[in-house]
């Protein structure tokens, strides 16, 4: 019996150091993303869009703009797990450390969709900036220049595969 006991908790103990812990998010994250955090986290699907870097003339034409940006092209639609890597990026926090008041001319905008709910972001590579619009109007924004800008990089790459532009697109050196 004792034996069994033993060997029940060495599989118990293994199996838990395997299991990922729960993903800590960063305060300032939590405070910033609002309503938008649980259409981020629950997410099922990301549709990417290359948009124009000025407001569009309707801005609240949603199926034409992404957050009042209008889009040009169409990037390769991402699911779950895409959407996972997505939300790490906005809720560890290193996305918020960043300047916010610069140029703002995005080039590439995101929807991520939670059942019928979704959030548009707009990202913005020559000043770092994002705007993330919730389609309740909910709306937050940051800045992810510094430790931000790798891992911003690295999930909007993947959903432009074919994009030279994109594709190209560098950290900055320091």
């Amino acid at each position: 019996m004792l034996k069994r006991i033993l060997i029940l908790s060495l599989v118990a103990c293994s199996w838990l150091s395997i299991q990922s812990p729960a993903e800590e998010i960063n305060p300032t994250a939590k405070e910033r993303l609002g309503k938008n955090l649980d259409i981020l986290q629950k997410a099922t699907k990301v549709e990417a869009f290359r948009v124009d870097t000025k407001l569009s003339d309707d801005p609240k034409n949603a199926k034409e703009t992404i957050a009042g940006y209008t889009i040009l092209s169409k990037g390769k639609e991402q699911g779950k797990e895409y959407a996972a890597k997505l939300t790490k990026v906005f809720t560890k926090g290193e996305v918020y450390t960043g300047s916010q008041a610069r140029c703002f001319l995005p080039g590439v905008g995101l929807r991520v969709w939670k059942d019928k709910e979704y959030v548009d972001i707009a990202i913005c590579f020559e000043c770092t900036n994002f705007v993330m619009m919730g389609s309740d109007g909910t709306r937050s924004n940051g800045a992810f220049g510094g430790a931000g800008h790798a891992p911003m990089l690295e999930v909007v790459k993947i959903a432009f595969p074919d994009d030279k532009e994109i594709q190209a697109l560098q950290v900055p050196k320091k």
